[in-house]
């Protein structure tokens, strides 16, 4: 037997994806009329929130309609109604996942905009990037309020922490522009929250590579309404001729050298010292 259903799910051939029946009756669910009936649906579709890209985003005109009583009836529009459909259209696009093979390297990447928050957990076979879980959440009205670049920090602290089983232990590379790094590390004496966020990165073993935008919407993707997936881009090979990476540790300090942000391993624990190829921007 290559494929068993189990959960909700079919797993086999190193692939997962939504069983079949499961999605059938999604497809056919009915427009709801009561915020029970909206969380009804917003629970069955959620259980497959990984197999779909900006699942935050999307759902937001829905979960907004959620709000008080469970009986009360709701107030259908326009902004629903697509939601709904998008919803819905998205599992039966046949969605498949990788099964994660922790004997390779994890990639993550991460995006904010002023909506949401996105991350795309991946992993390289053959040269090809292949999603293993993407992730998306809305921003709460007082993270709505933070700078651009502090959101994007707050993406990075927020995808590390809801992969952590995954990455706990294991080095690997995270992608990103540099800059919220480096804003937390200008910051994190001035702010308390900025520090709690610096000191949880500090667990984590992994690699920042530098991707132009047009290479980063993936997470893109997951964070914006109207970011398209088919634009997305999986090229870093020009990347690695080019050394693009910073070196990080798990317990170490940040250093003022070059232009990017490097972190060092801590001299108390061990002497070495990875300085990446600086890079221009």
């Amino acid at each position: 037997m290559e494929e068993a259903k189990y959960l909700g799910y079919v797993v086999g051939r190193g692939l997962v994806k939504p069983q079949f029946n499961k999605v059938e009756a999604i497809q056919n669910w009915p427009r709801p009329l009561t915020k029970k009936q909206v969380r009804a649906f917003l629970g069955i579709v959620g259980y497959y929130r990984r197999f779909v890209p900006n699942f935050a985003s999307i759902a937001a005109p829905l979960t907004d309609l959620t709000k008080g009583r469970k009986s009360v009836m709701i107030q259908w529009n326009a902004n629903a109604e697509d939601a709904f459909e998008k919803l819905k259209n998205a599992l039966c696009q046949h969605p498949v996942l990788v099964v994660p093979d922790f004997m390779r390297e994890f990639l993550v990447q991460t995006d904010a905009s002023s909506e949401g928050l996105g991350a795309v957990l991946s992993q390289e076979v053959n040269g090809e990037e292949h999603p293993v879980v993407f992730l998306s959440r809305k921003l709460t009205a007082a993270e709505k309020n933070y700078a651009v670049v502090e959101r994007e920090g707050l993406a990075i602290k927020w995808a590390l922490d809801s992969l952590r089983y995954f990455l706990l232990g294991r080095k690997f590379r995270l992608v990103s522009d540099h800059a919220p790094l480096t804003w937390m590390r200008q910051h994190h004496h001035a702010n308390a929250r900025v520090t709690r966020w610096f000191l949880s990165l500090q667990e984590f073993n992994f690699v920042v590579e530098h991707r132009p935008g047009k290479q980063h919407q993936n997470a893109d993707a997951l964070s914006q309404m109207h970011c398209g997936l088919s634009t997305v881009a999986s090229n870093t090979s020009a990347l690695r001729q080019r050394g693009g990476y910073v070196e990080v540790g798990r317990a170490g300090s940040w250093m003022d050298i070059c232009f990017t942000p490097i972190w060092v391993v801590d001299p108390l624990r061990a002497t070495r010292v990875n300085l990446p190829v600086q890079e221009e921007f």
